[in-house]
């Protein structure tokens, strides 16, 4: 079969990692209403990413560390905040793999802007670029997708294009997902692009951010690739 094939197999599960500020909130709602108690919400680890590194590799140095979460066999779809090595292996049925990516430069904006706001007394002591550095957001999206690379994915949605991509999420798994608009505020009122230009440090951002930024080109290619092959 090809790998771009539409799969068929009703015994298959969809790992569905949300990585934070690209849109999740309003998907996980859409994804609620579709697979109603077959969904599973599974956000093991906090949202501070140094914590999530932390537990991340303790848990992967562990043989056992998988062993509580086997009652996911009961859903269809496990849906959260995770990194794809989080519950590889932690069942025996085939594993789907799918996530949302975002312009890198939007995302960490948009990350930094809400902590900003939600933890002003933490938050507005540190500027963009020491966020960055100080929660490890330079490998962000590596985080989330482990010792996966993007062409492993079984479904990535970008976005900037989220309504196409719930099309193809349709097409590659045989489920409609409902177009919600939620937590769409921007706080600078602009592009995070434009804000960082005009404050002189979008080359900074860009170069702390590259690694993401390479990831992101990759899923685009594959967005776009999934498409040709499944429409």
């Amino acid at each position: 079969m090809n790998y771009f094939s539409k799969m068929q197999d009703q015994q298959q599960i969809i790992h569905f990692c949300h990585i934070p500020k690209c849109g999740g909130k309003s998907l996980r709602r859409g994804l609620i209403e579709a697979y109603g108690d077959r969904i599973c919400l599974f956000n093991p680890t906090p949202l501070r990413v140094t914590f999530w590194e932390k537990i991340l590799y303790k848990c992967l140095q562990s043989k056992n560390f998988i062993k509580p979460y086997k009652y996911i066999n009961n859903f269809d779809i496990v849906y959260g905040h995770y990194s794809f090595d989080f519950l590889y292996s932690s069942h025996q049925r085939p594993i789907k793999r799918a996530a949302f990516f975002r312009d890198p430069v939007e995302w960490v904006g948009s990350f930094y802007f809400y902590h900003k706001k939600k933890f002003q007394k933490e938050f507005n002591k540190i500027d963009i670029l020491q966020f960055i550095k100080k929660y490890n957001l330079t490998k962000g999206y590596r985080i989330h997708l482990g010792s996966f690379s993007v062409g492993n994915l079984d479904f990535v949605g970008i976005t900037e294009q989220y309504q196409e991509s719930l099309k193809l999420y349709k097409k590659r798994f045989g489920v409609s997902i409902e177009h919600y608009h939620m937590n769409k505020t921007n706080v600078v009122q602009k592009s995070y692009k434009e804000y960082f230009i005009e404050q002189g440090i979008y080359e900074k951002v860009t170069y702390l951010m590259k690694e993401n930024i390479e990831i992101y080109k990759q899923a685009i290619d594959l967005f776009k690739r999934m498409q040709n092959e499944t429409y």
